[in-house]
């Protein structure tokens, strides 16, 4: 009995010395004996109820870790905050609620303000439903986990009544329905309930969502005051109507994700669900069409089906959708602003041929212009017209379909104007005009491309008819007056038609192939063009070219060289001729006097002019001059270097004959001939030779070459010697000489402390004879990693007389942790430090040695850099410890140590 008595004294020792420690922390514990999972303030409470029970309105209950428990009331009135602060409650213990079904998590009645945020909150087995609510609710970054238990019909939120807002990155997670709207009346609550998801929203409910009200009383109007309404956020599960009534629910969708395909009939007007695989997204509508009367529409053949009297449809931005049907009587533009319009949706067309993207009805009055209507992969037809049709700057592109046949613009019946920088593109038919009269069309069709067209048809050019009519072609016409086109003219009647009688007049434009001269205007002829198209042409032959293609005749003496016209327009030749290039003028040269005119008495002289053909003569007068009009001497015996010779010539007039000798002698050249060759330390020699033998004067020595050498490297490896080799190039003398090889490559530092910037240690590299190698001249350097903790790696490359590289490391560590303090505890140490930059944590190493031996060292790590303190628990009563830090990081799956700080000791309490 006594040992008894003095063990229970011990104990309650013990008890009244940790309450006392505890109070003199500040903390006041509402139990002292027991595990304390929740905190208002410095206030301690062992459950969630009793701190729940405690708190004034305002006040936040905080879950410190952690932690199971029963279920919790939050009274009506009551305004408080959950922060679980990251950490989970299980509800695994006593459940709550009404008397005889307690079966709640956490029951929050009508009247109270509640926020639940930042954590966790989990059913145990036994819970049907984790949380019930009838307050005024905020689930801020919160997870409501419902699954895995018991009851397999289990909900996480069930709303009765109040106003429920949820937003963060909040979870509701249940194997069934997720969170319920129960308009309940016969409860007692005819305020009703709303759910708000908001904008901020960005977590996953994963659950029905269900949405209904009790029967069998007065519920008028209740879903008015049943709301949900979402803005954001994923829901896997279905939409579930659970009463009998059967108004539509009050649910409002602004955005969102959904596995739910009942989505779409709850949006919000201006917004809609659009399919994302197996999802739904909401969206808002785009209203990218915009009526001249001021109204917008999601759809273009809305806006058309609205459009009434001349009607301007201006596109607001690019666009995919449908095809569209313009009907008979319809007068409208579409302006699409420099916008693209993809016909990628559902297309229109006959019954059973649904392949247009554009059917413009018989009667119709359409404008396309200042954009791009493109096919989408299905279309055949891009546009179909019966329709008055005006085209302006407007692509019209059927490229790049499924089906190879594809029209760009079909033309049944209608005129057709096509002008400015419009451009129709297709991989078979750009474009065609068709007389259907066994459609009822006997109107016929005309395309027109008028003056101010300047663009491009890519594709071929049909026309035709189904059947013969009389005068057919006269009601199919198509005008050219400009613009390029990039494929045929192709004649497709049924019966047979001969191109040239096809209704087509060209006035202009550029054709790659051929166009037929029937078919070009009048006054015109079809021609070919300098950059090799084919067009018609109106000719204007006043080019002057000057080119042996169009050269006709050389010049004379009174005019230049002759040449044909050329068209200005295009490349055919005319049959007029001009004058071009300077004349060459009269030659007179052989003067003969004539018969009143002697060599000593004046007279005339006449000469004819010396050029092949011409016969022009010249006469002038001479005065008698006493002298011989003596011509150019002739040689009549060349001299030779050692024997002379003669030479004579005759008066032009009377015939008189001069003679003189002509003196032999050398005659040498005016440069140097080499007569033998310099070489290395060896003379040559020069000489001017005369130029009828072999002799020669001046003869100079030439100076001898010298050497021209070339060197040979065979670079120096660290393993082999190298060798440089110089020989000379004219006389093939050589000389050879080692360059020794590498011995040493070192860095000046091997290991560095982390500061965040760049180390870059010297490299010293020497050869085996004693030589030091001079960066960039005998080798280069590049450094790596060599900025974070870890080992940085340089790469020295060789370079001029030496090769090969050598890869050397160095480590970059973290720095010693400082500062350490220690604080004494019961049982613990209290340790803090300086943050250490660039590091991923600590490593912490304890002992009651002061040389850290054996058993008696433990170490921690501290998996953070921020991390600036910490505790060491559990350790012995009143027992000297040694403590000392250090920093690391993980590189490569390898920690990296810094240096340790200064050990300090320290005895615990």
């Amino acid at each position: 009995m006594e040992n008894n008595r003095t063990n229970l004294i011990t104990k309650l020792t013990a008890l009244m010395m940790a309450v006392i420690m505890v109070l003199s922390m500040g903390i006041t514990p509402a139990f002292a004996a027991e595990e304390y999972i929740a905190a208002i303030g410095n206030t301690l409470y062992t459950s969630l109820q009793s701190a729940v029970d405690a708190a004034e309105d305002g006040e936040t209950v905080v879950l410190r870790e952690n932690a199971n428990g029963n279920g919790v009331v939050v009274p009506a009135g009551k305004e408080i905050i959950f922060d679980f602060g990251g950490n989970t409650y299980t509800v695994d213990g006593t459940l709550v609620g009404s008397a005889g079904t307690e079966t709640l998590g956490l029951q929050l009645l009508k009247g109270a303000k509640v926020t639940l945020k930042n954590g966790t909150l989990k059913a145990g087995e036994k819970v049907k439903f984790l949380v019930q609510n009838y307050s005024d609710l905020t689930v801020d970054n919160m997870n409501l986990d419902v699954t895995g238990v018991e009851y397999k019909y289990a909900y996480a939120l069930s709303n009765n009544c109040g106003n429920v807002l949820i937003t963060g990155e909040s979870n509701i997670s249940s194997d069934y329905v997720a969170f319920d709207l129960w308009y309940n009346l016969q409860g007692g609550y005819p305020e009703g309930v709303s759910v708000t998801f908001d904008e901020g929203y960005t977590g996953t409910v994963i659950g029905d969502m269900e949405y209904g009200a009790y029967t069998g009383m007065n519920t008028e109007g209740w879903t008015e005051k049943t709301a949900l309404t979402i803005k954001n956020g994923t829901f896997t599960g279905e939409f579930k109507n659970s009463s009998d009534f059967e108004e539509k629910a009050n649910i409002t969708l602004y955005g969102g994700t959904f596995a739910d395909e009942k989505a779409a009939d709850y949006c919000a007007e201006k917004f809609k669900a659009v399919a994302d695989g197996d999802n739904y997204i909401v969206v808002p509508r785009v209203y990218n069409f915009l009526s001249s009367d001021g109204k917008e529409y999601e759809t273009l053949q809305q806006a058309v089906d609205a459009a009434e009297g001349e009607t301007v449809i201006t596109f607001k931005e690019s666009a995919n959708g449908n095809g569209v049907v313009v009907p008979a009587g319809k007068e409208i533009t579409f302006d699409f602003s420099g916008n693209t319009y993809t016909v990628d949706g559902t297309l229109v067309g006959s019954a059973g041929t649904e392949t247009l993207g554009l059917q413009l009805l018989k009667g119709a009055k359409v404008t396309l212009k200042n954009g791009t209507l493109k096919a989408g992969e299905k279309v055949k037809f891009l546009v179909q017209n019966y329709s008055d049709l005006t085209v302006e700057n407007m692509n019209l592109d059927v490229r790049g379909v499924e089906y190879k046949y594809a029209y760009a613009l079909s033309n049944n019946c209608g005129n057709v104007l096509i002008t400015g920088e419009s451009n129709i593109s297709s991989d078979y038919v750009a474009f065609d005009l068709w007389y259907n009269l066994q459609g009822g069309y006997p109107e016929g069709v005309s395309v027109t491309f008028d003056e101010s067209y300047t663009g491009t048809v890519i594709g071929d050019i049909e026309y035709g008819a189904y059947a013969y009519s009389d005068g057919w072609t006269e009601k199919t016409a198509l005008t050219v007056k400009g613009g390029t086109f990039k494929g045929e003219i192709k004649n497709l009647a049924e019966k047979v038609l001969y191109a040239g009688d096809m209704n087509i007049t060209l006035y202009g434009g550029s054709f790659v192939k051929p166009v037929m001269d029937e078919w070009c205007a009048q006054g015109s002829e079809s021609a070919i063009f300098d950059d090799g198209t084919y067009g018609p042409c109106f000719h204007d032959f006043t080019e002057k070219i000057e080119d042996e293609d169009h050269f006709f005749g050389e010049p004379d003496c009174e005019r230049g060289n002759t040449y044909y016209y050329d068209c200005s327009k295009c490349v055919k030749m005319g049959g007029e001729t001009f004058h071009d290039g300077r004349k060459l003028g009269h030659s007179f040269s052989k003067y003969i006097y004539n018969d009143d005119a002697t060599c000593v008495k004046e007279g005339t002289a006449t000469a004819f002019c010396d050029r092949e053909g011409c016969n022009a003569k010249d006469t002038v007068s001479v005065k008698g001059t006493a002298k011989h009009n003596m011509g150019e001497w002739t040689v009549t015996k060349a001299a030779s270097c050692t024997v002379k010779g003669t030479e004579e010539r005759i008066c032009q007039v009377c015939g008189k004959k001069e003679t003189r000798s002509l003196a032999g002698g050398h005659t040498y050249s005016s440069t140097f001939i080499t007569d033998t060759e310099p070489e290395c330390g060896k003379k040559g020699s020069k000489s001017r030779h005369c130029i009828y033998c072999d002799a020669k004067t001046d003869i100079t020595s030439i100076p001898a070459k010298s050497h021209s050498y070339k060197v040979t490297v065979k670079a120096s490896t660290l393993k082999k010697t190298g060798s440089k080799t110089t020989t000379c190039t004219l006389c093939g003398k050589t000389a050879k000489e080692d360059i020794s090889r590498i011995k040493t490559v070192k860095l000046s530092k091997t290991s560095y402390t982390y500061t965040g910037k760049a180390f870059k240690p010297t490299v010293t590299v020497k050869a085996y004879s004693g030589k030091k190698l001079t960066k960039d001249k005998d080798y280069t350097v590049k450094y790596s990693k060599n900025k974070a903790i870890g080992t940085a790696t340089v790469t020295v490359t060789f370079k001029g007389d030496y090769s090969g590289s050598k890869k050397l490391t160095f480590s970059i560590k973290p720095a010693k942790t400082e500062s350490l303090k220690l604080t004494a505890k019961n049982d613990a140490i209290a340790l803090s430090w300086k943050t250490v930059k660039g590091a991923e944590g600590y490593e912490i190493k304890y002992s009651t040695s002061k040389k850290f031996t054996g058993k008696t060292t433990k170490t921690t790590l501290i998996k953070k850099q921020s991390t600036k303190k910490t505790t060491l628990k559990k350790l012995k009563n009143k027992k000297k410890y040694y403590v000392k830090i250090r920093a690391y990081k993980t590189v490569s799956g390898k920690k990296i140590y810094g240096s340790y700080s200064s050990v300090k000791n320290i005895k615990t309490k």
